[in-house]
């Protein structure tokens, strides 16, 4: 019995890259939502920060409205402050 020889076709470079491009654009709709839900939590994130900033820069002004560092006229006259270090 005379066994026969199978050719096998060598796969050439475009066929590779074929192949490969198609498994990217495969991953890509798999990993746009988890990249989507990192984005808007970081700006979520950023959002909360801010807030919590501007909490202690208003507890602050009120506490050295309490202790009257900062005199209620310019308050109430719309005076602007200068933000500096002691802030933040």
């Amino acid at each position: 019995m005379k066994l026969q020889k199978t050719k096998r076709k060598n796969l050439t470079l475009i066929e590779v890259l074929i192949a490969f491009s198609i498994v990217v654009m495969s991953i890509f709709p798999l990993l746009y939502p988890h990249v989507f839900i990192f984005r808007q939590q970081s700006v979520y994130t950023q959002k909360i920060e801010m807030n919590h900033a501007v909490n202690l820069m208003f507890g602050e002004i009120y506490r050295r409205l309490y202790l009257q560092e900062i005199p209620l006229n310019d308050v109430l006259g719309e005076r602007e402050f200068q933000i500096d270090e002691s802030f933040l």
